[in-house]
């Protein structure tokens, strides 16, 4: 099966639907992408639609600068952190 493309970066939260949505819209230009409902609480919607934007619009960045960190890592003089980088961006790259 093949899959689409995400919807490109950057998000972003949009409030003035919170009511509308009985949730925290997620939105890229004047697409609605998702939202995060109140399940547990407004402050809890708010606090998880925020992550969900941050890791989002740094998931890109953050995967090319592991990239360049391991092609340029000395494994000899930090092969925890080396070891650590690659699991990390095994699982970014995984779907």
């Amino acid at each position: 099966m093949t899959q689409g493309k995400p919807t490109p970066t950057p998000w972003a939260t949009d409030s003035k639907w919170d009511q509308v949505l009985d949730g925290v819209a997620i939105r890229s230009g004047g697409n609605l992408i998702a939202k995060a409902m109140y399940l547990g609480g407004t402050d809890q919607a708010k606090a998880n639609a925020a992550l969900i934007v941050r890791a989002v619009n740094a998931h890109e960045a953050m995967k090319e600068a592991l990239k360049r960190l391991l092609f340029d890592a000395f494994e000899d003089a930090h092969p925890e952190a080396v070891k650590m980088a690659r699991a990390a961006l095994k699982l970014a790259e995984t779907e």
